[in-house]
């Protein structure tokens, strides 16, 4: 998998400027765990990086999907991705938005 490739979390609908995702920390599997909006149009997709071919489901990358899921409910409402969703680019996943 790519260095450029994004493990996806949710959508969010609408203007998300107002969202803080700086106290999210995304998978551990990437060239960073930060976590991100991929945009497209007027929906956003929330990602971070990802460098391995798939996704374990250990106990550790679950609570840290679900986590970020429910910490971005209490504030905005979140369609999430099935764990393990991985765009191979950023572009790709705004595509995914489409």
């Amino acid at each position: 998998m790519s260095e450029s490739a994004k493990y996806l979390y949710g959508v969010l609908n609408g203007d998300q400027s107002g969202v803080n995702l700086s106290n999210l920390v995304g998978l551990k599997g990437g060239v960073d765990n930060k976590v991100e909006l991929i945009t497209y149009k007027n929906i956003s997709a929330v990602a971070s990086s990802w460098d391995k071919e798939v996704v374990e489901a250990t106990e550790e990358n679950l609570k840290a999907h679900t986590g970020i899921l429910n910490t971005l409910a209490k504030s905005v409402t979140t369609l999430p991705f099935e764990f393990g969703t991985i765009a191979p680019s950023k572009e790709d996943a705004a595509l995914m938005l489409k």
